[in-house]
């Protein structure tokens, strides 16, 4: 028993689109992306023809050194912030030089507040994230639209970043896609032929959008993840996309499990029932995985004492002779 023959099928495939939906420890990036990538190279593919894309920067980065240098590895909303920089003929273009990011918005959040004195700096920063949100979940055309007190704080945002020629993180998405749709593809994206894309759960609906419309005509759509493991809802994530994604490809699971121990993969299948008590597509262990543990603790009175009781058991692991590798940590 062994993924191999499931890596083989996939990377063998001729299909345009193809959807890979595996767990943790499966080898998706090991097994298909990076393995992937490198037959394209030997097959006489050019470095630039093949575009790797990833939610976070850290992954982006582990790809692009685990492959050739010239490859393109990044992030979606980086290179889309790229794509935009490409281009003058767009409305968003003056105000790319100077981006507002989470930890800046204090300056935009007082300079509103003299315009709204009534409303509290909290109800501001909760309309701000509305107006961010609809740039993230397609809908920043309809965001803050409900009424007049809403379009009037819409417009003053507006105004706000026009003026300081400034632009908020959440709207690099949605210009970008818009930018595509009007001006199809510009010379930055018809270079690009293999579209390979890690942890596409990950991604929200307008990343997922901007993705599936970079790979029209393309000669490859490759999407890996998991909806399972899918931890950023709050940067609205939407893990149904890869669901939806699989709908249009060439679909594909990789079942075994080679990272974690029998009994993490048990308890893991138990909360993944629990979730939805009639699925059948639960990971498996390897046979010659070891049983791993597991250990459940007790509830804390403060975070303090939950960390110092993680502390220590990690300390007594790693005198027992357990690699720092071979311990996973979680703590709510």
């Amino acid at each position: 028993m062994s993924n191999d023959s499931k890596y083989k099928e996939i990377l063998n495939s001729k299909a345009k689109k193809v959807c890979v939906i595996a767990g943790p420890g499966t080898g998706k990036t090991k097994g298909i992306l990076i393995p992937k990538t490198e037959a394209l190279l030997k097959a006489g593919v050019s470095p630039e023809q093949i575009l790797l894309l990833s939610f976070s920067r850290l992954s982006a980065l582990d790809l692009k050194n685990r492959v050739h240098a010239k490859v393109g590895a990044s992030t979606v909303h980086s290179f889309c912030l790229s794509f935009l920089l490409s281009e003058n003929n767009h409305d968003i273009r003056n105000r790319l030089e100077s981006l507002v990011f989470d930890f800046e918005e204090d300056s935009l959040i007082c300079d509103l507040k003299i315009e709204f004195p009534a409303v509290h700096k909290l109800d501001l920063k909760r309309m701000l994230k509305g107006y961010k949100a609809g740039g993230a979940t397609a809908q920043q055309d309809t965001a803050l639209e409900h009424d007049d007190e809403e379009r009037k704080f819409k417009y003053a945002v507006m105004n706000w970043l026009k003026e300081h020629r400034a632009t908020l993180l959440g709207e690099i998405m949605y210009s970008g896609l818009e930018l595509v749709k009007h001006l199809g593809h510009t010379e930055l994206l018809a270079k690009i032929k293999y579209i390979l894309v890690d942890e596409y759960q990950d991604l929200n609906k307008l990343e997922q959008e901007f993705v599936n419309k970079l790979a029209e005509g393309t000669e490859l759509l490759l999407a890996v993840g998991d909806p399972d493991q899918s931890i950023y809802s709050f940067k609205f994530a939407h893990p149904d996309g890869i669901l939806e994604f699989k709908e249009a490809a060439e679909a594909h699971s990789i079942d075994y499990c080679a990272r974690c121990g029998k009994k993490i993969v048990a308890l893991a299948n138990q909360l993944l029932l629990q979730a939805a008590p009639n699925r059948k597509n639960l990971p498996k262990s390897l046979p010659e995985c070891h049983d791993g543990e597991v250990s459940l603790v007790r509830p804390f009175d403060s975070q303090a004492e939950e960390f110092q009781y993680a502390f220590e058991l990690i300390v007594k692991r790693l005198r027992k002779g357990a690699k720092p590798e071979e311990i996973l940590e979680a703590i709510s």
